[in-house]
């Protein structure tokens, strides 16, 4: 039988099949760099799983996963850096139209709506975008949402959306 063009060796099946899915919806459009980190196989599987959900049903946009991230594997508050390990994404845009002009568009206020409808355990434990956003969604830090000066600014152009934990998250609702 032979294996995929894009299948890693040791990649799991699934995990393979998923990728080309995701790669596959034409209105999935990530950057040569975050296309590169998805066909690397180490995007964490959780990830790969809420973009294909947010991909069913609007344009992404996708800057960055690792590759090109700034960072290394601590923040300089010595937070963990999810996106070195492959476990976040910044959206730069949704059905065409960037999230910094658009933090109050319907479309991409439905992006909060669809993570939140999520379960707790499938759910980002890390989502921070614009405070206009934010503020259409008024859902709580305890889900994921958070929203502070300093995260705002620097997501005031693009939606973060990460896991911090190796497995699971730390989301309590």
């Amino acid at each position: 039988m032979m294996e995929s063009k894009n299948r890693k060796a040791g990649q799991p099946l699934a995990l393979n099949r998923h990728i080309e899915q995701l790669l596959a919806i034409p209105i999935f459009k990530p950057s040569h760099q975050a296309r590169a980190d998805l066909e690397s196989g180490h995007t964490d599987t959780r990830l790969i799983s809420v973009l294909l959900t947010l991909a069913s049903a609007h344009g992404l946009e996708v800057s960055t996963i690792k590759t090109g991230h700034p960072l290394g594997p601590k923040t300089p508050g010595g937070f963990v850096n999810s996106h070195y390990y492959y476990r976040a994404v910044d959206i730069i845009a949704i059905d065409g139209k960037a999230i910094a002009d658009h933090e109050t568009d319907p479309s991409v206020v439905d992006i909060g709506h669809i993570l939140r409808r999520l379960s707790p355990q499938d759910r980002p434990d890390h989502i921070f975008g614009p405070e206009a956003w934010h503020g259409a969604l008024g859902y709580p830090p305890t889900a994921g949402f958070r929203s502070d000066p300093f995260h705002n600014q620097i997501h005031a152009d693009h939606l973060h959306l990460s896991f911090e934990l190796e497995a699971g998250t730390d989301n309590q609702e």
